[in-house]
């Protein structure tokens, strides 16, 4: 047989990207979005709003809005149009525990995080726990994005 696998013989791997609503950059998602293109991964990108409980415990399909998510959104809709599958979700809660969470739900492979520049103060705390409680509980795999300080999408407007 030719190309790619089909069935159970082969699952595909899927990528999550955690937004942050305070995030810094967007490389995180422009990193998984080319790893999807090169190597045939689903991408889902999960955005964090606050810490308003979820109806119904489920994650919702993302609102539009302005500023930081304007420009995600255009990130996705561009990979979608570069033939990539791309899921988008709005959380509410614990970031973390909802990070872990999806992760265990929808079968994650792969969680791209950015890795904090330590230019904002309190920026890199806790990461060395969350990413080892994320390890810890879902057994997922973790690559982190080092912050570029040029280009497009390295802060918000």
């Amino acid at each position: 047989m030719g190309g790619k696998e089909t069935g159970d013989a082969v699952a595909m791997q899927k990528i999550l990207v955690g937004i942050d609503g305070k995030t810094e950059s967007l490389w995180p998602v422009i990193h998984a979005l080319s790893l999807a293109q090169r190597v045939d991964m689903k991408v889902s990108v999960l955005f964090f709003e606050g810490p308003e409980p979820r109806k119904g415990g489920k994650f919702k399909p993302a609102p539009p809005d302005s500023g930081i998510k304007a420009e995600l959104e255009a990130l996705i809709r561009q990979g979608r149009l570069d033939g990539i599958v791309v899921d988008y979700y709005v959380a509410h809660g614990v970031y973390k525990d909802e990070l872990i969470r999806f992760i265990r739900e929808n079968g994650i492979t792969l969680l791209v995080m950015e890795l904090p520049s330590g230019r904002s103060e309190g920026s890199s705390e806790g990461i060395g726990e969350l990413l080892d409680e994320v390890k810890l509980r879902s057994g997922c795999r973790i690559e982190l994005v080092l912050l570029k300080d040029t280009g497009p999408h390295s802060t918000r407007s």
